[in-house]
C-alpha cells in the first residue's frame, strides 16, 4: 500500500515498457510471415509438418506435437510423418547451404 490507500501498489505507479497488444499483434504477424518465408521450399504438406513439429504453427505457437500426434491428424504413421520430416529438414539444409538463407543475413 502507498500514500494511505490500500488499494494501490507501486507496480500501479510505473510504466510499462513492455509491448502494447497491436505491437504484439503485429510482432506475430511478421514474426509468422518470415517463417512462411524461411519454409517456402518445402510442399505445402513439409511446411504444415515443420511447423507442428517445431510449435510455429498459429494455431499450436510454442507446443510442438509428437510424431504421433501429427500422424494422427494426417491420417499416418508417426513413422511416415518421421520420413517427412527428415526429408522436408534436408531440403531446409541444401538450401541453406546454397545460399537460401543470403537474404536473412543481409537485412540484420
Amino acid at each position: 500500500p502507498m500514500f494511505g490507500d490500500e488499494m494501490s501498489t507501486i507496480g500501479d505507479f510505473i510504466e510499462d515498457k513492455g509491448p502494447s497488444p497491436e505491437q504484439q499483434a503485429l510482432g506475430s504477424i511478421i514474426r509468422q510471415e518470415r517463417i512462411d518465408e524461411l519454409l517456402s521450399v518445402l510442399t505445402p504438406k513439409e511446411k504444415e509438418i515443420i511447423k507442428l513439429r517445431f510449435g510455429l504453427a498459429e494455431e499450436e505457437e510454442g507446443e510442438g506435437k509428437t510424431l504421433r500426434e501429427i500422424g494422427e491428424r494426417f491420417n499416418v504413421t508417426r513413422e511416415r510423418i518421421r520420413q517427412i520430416e527428415a526429408e522436408a529438414l534436408q531440403k531446409l539444409k541444401k538450401w541453406s547451404e546454397t545460399g537460401g538463407f543470403q537474404w536473412l543475413k543481409d537485412e540484420v
